[in-house]
């Protein structure tokens, strides 16, 4: 007779209480870029509606979303968002003159110096930045244009931001549940009886948060172009408190003052927009019309 019973396995070991295979290939992830792809010749904003549009083919004529494919698709949108915000401030690094000033005592990588296209190479100012939430984004603004954002400007854009930030949050970092401080950020209060539950979006709920970052975004694309723009026409201080804006000298002709308004305007104009952005002459004779007088009495 067998001391031991006869069908244990002495190859097992309980340290190998889950069984993994050896990986069979691993990934080459130089090949899995489109070395080919461009942005360039559109705009920002008109990219992060390209890249919107796109995402909402996947899912938009779908009779029905499981919860977990509606997450991604919330983490989509707020991806392409994060993505013209990293655009919108290197273009706007690349041709302002006073965003120029503030951003040059920032260091980037060695690698990003080396490799980085000039056109490109703000973009490293960005590399450890996530715009994960209402005050990163105003912090941005701040740090790398030198925009301040008013306590009463654009709140409920931030507000309902910050809700978003808060699903996508339970999204990466736990699967659709929701944690103790997301609660407490979306209010403890009422959230209270779903904390550890799991995210349920209904398409109306992810149309409601792509318009809600749409809106968003055109905002400060807004916000952005006017600050920029009227800080050429006087001198004024930024948001950092030794550096003032770097005027230029408009003659407040439209033909003279071309190559200087251009730059702005194609950075923030909208040709893919509902509402497209009216022609540069347009735009440019109500800047004039509003900034103008300012000049007689700098």
């Amino acid at each position: 007779m067998s001391f031991y019973p006869e069908k244990v396995n002495f190859m097992f070991s309980y340290s190998s209480i889950t069984q993994a295979k050896l990986l069979p290939t691993k990934l080459e992830t130089q090949n899995l870029f489109d070395s080919d792809y461009t942005d360039e010749g559109i705009s920002p904003i008109d990219l992060f509606i390209k890249n919107t549009r796109e995402i909402n083919k996947i899912w938009i004529n779908t009779a029905e979303l499981s919860s977990e494919f509606a997450s991604m698709i919330l983490l989509s949108y707020v991806s392409a968002f994060e993505s013209y915000m990293r655009a919108i401030i290197r273009g706007a690094v690349n041709i302002d003159r006073t965003c120029q000033k503030i951003v040059a005592s920032h260091q980037v990588s060695f690698a990003a110096a080396i490799y980085h296209k000039n056109s490109i190479l703000p973009e490293a100012l960005l590399e450890e930045i996530a715009f994960s939430n209402a005050d990163r984004v105003k912090s941005s603004l701040s740090t790398f244009l030198g925009i301040h954002v008013k306590q009463n400007e654009m709140v409920e854009f931030f507000k309902e931001f910050e809700k978003i930030c808060q699903l996508r949050h339970c999204c990466t970092h736990r699967f659709g549940k929701l944690g103790a401080k997301n609660a407490i950020n979306l209010g403890i209060d009422i959230h209270s009886a779903v904390l550890e539950k799991p995210l349920r979006l209904t398409k109306q709920d992810l149309e409601n948060a792509l318009d809600t970052i749409t809106d968003l975004a055109k905002a400060i694309n807004s916000l952005i172009f006017a600050n920029l723009l009227e800080r050429t026409v006087c001198r004024k201080k930024t948001s950092k408190a030794d550096i003032e804006s770097e005027i230029i000298d408009w003659k407040w002709n439209q033909n003279i003052d071309r190559k200087h308004f251009r730059p702005y305007y194609d950075l923030f104009s909208s040709k893919l927009d509902a509402q497209p952005t009216p022609k540069l002459g347009k735009i440019y004779d109500s800047f004039r019309g509003g900034n103008k007088v300012k000049t007689t009495l700098r």
